[in-house]
């Protein structure tokens, strides 16, 4: 399988941009799109990149996204974002169309990595089905590594995604 290869940007040329999206008061519906597309969110992250796969078969989607950030925001960052997975355990998702699902997010232990990590498993039901996407977001000194891997429920794939966030982690720790 393809491990997909993102680059962070150098040190120097990192943004000081303050966040504009609050992970303590945003809605639940704001907190499950930054899952699939955190870093193009405003979270106040330096740099990031951000990269998809979908294994030969086609069932399920494996994204990342790598962020970036100045001081100790990595770890406010990693703990804001479980405080707000956490407060969304139930609610009604929307789409652009305004179409709602039921949605929910179940806070687990994040893989052994790094300095700290949240894991987190969300369902949506879609059209009669239900996508379960599993995840994690795993601090590295000053970046954050955000992964999930989405399916149809009762799919399987060849997705492991806890070897590919180890193989992400060397990466990212071979940075800092």
């Amino acid at each position: 399988a393809r491990i997909p290869t993102v680059v962070l940007s150098g040190h120097a040329n990192l943004s000081a941009a303050a966040p504009t999206v609050n992970l303590d008061t945003a809605d639940c519906n704001t907190v499950l799109n930054l899952i699939n597309t955190v870093g193009q969110n405003g979270l106040g992250a330096a740099s990031y990149a951000s990269d998809a796969f979908t294994p030969p078969s086609g069932l399920g989607e494996f994204d990342e996204t790598l962020l970036e950030f100045h001081g100790g925001d990595a770890t406010s960052f990693t703990g804001e974002l479980g405080s707000a997975l956490n407060r969304c355990s139930s609610f009604q998702a929307s789409d652009d169309s305004g179409a709602t699902q039921g949605a929910t997010v179940k806070v687990v232990a994040g893989p052994k990595l790094g300095q700290e990590s949240v894991g987190f498993t969300v369902t949506v039901a879609i059209g009669g089905q239900t996508m379960v996407m599993n995840g994690a977001a795993v601090r590295i000194g000053t970046a954050v590594m955000v992964i999930d891997n989405s399916l149809l429920q009762g799919q399987s794939t060849e997705i492991n995604l806890t070897q590919l966030a180890g193989v992400l982690a060397t990466r990212m720790q071979a940075l800092h």
